[in-house]
């Protein structure tokens, strides 16, 4: 049987479920994710995007110039103002979720693997032991 997980935010508005395991778990130190988290990096897991529903709710969208410099589309509940997932044009088959929002043990199961735009991350931020390095750009999710 398949892993589904589910993601909420903080008012519990918006739900979300993921069917299956995420393609890859990371951390994101560029600009955006930065802004988007208010935090030094974003753990996100990617998912593809025929594996993602919204449950209920109805996020707002801002476009923002993800961390390549593309537009990335950043999905966040209007009320209580939880980032929840973000879609890129550039890579139309994916979802990129915050782990944040996901519910359960979650976030103890899924340990990142890889980390992105590191030659972003502050110095005071150690590297994650055993992730794969990516000093620009996040790596492609594997065909399906």
């Amino acid at each position: 049987m398949a892993a589904t997980y589910t993601g909420s935010c903080k008012c519990s508005a918006i739900k979300i479920e993921m069917q299956g395991e995420p393609d890859i778990i990371g951390l994101c130190h560029c600009n955006n994710c930065r802004k988007s988290t208010g935090s030094a990096y974003s753990t996100n897991a990617i998912f593809q995007k025929s594996a993602f529903t919204i449950v209920s709710g109805e996020a707002k969208v801002f476009e923002a110039k993800g961390g390549s410099g593309n537009p990335a589309y950043v999905n966040f509940c209007s009320n209580c103002g939880s980032t929840m997932w973000t879609l890129t044009p550039m890579r139309t088959e994916i979802v990129v979720v915050k782990m944040g929002i996901l519910d359960g043990d979650a976030f103890e199961k899924l340990t990142p693997k890889v980390e992105s735009f590191t030659s972003r991350r502050p110095s005071w931020v150690n590297c994650v032991d055993g992730a794969t390095q990516f000093e620009n750009g996040f790596p492609k999710p594997p065909p399906q």
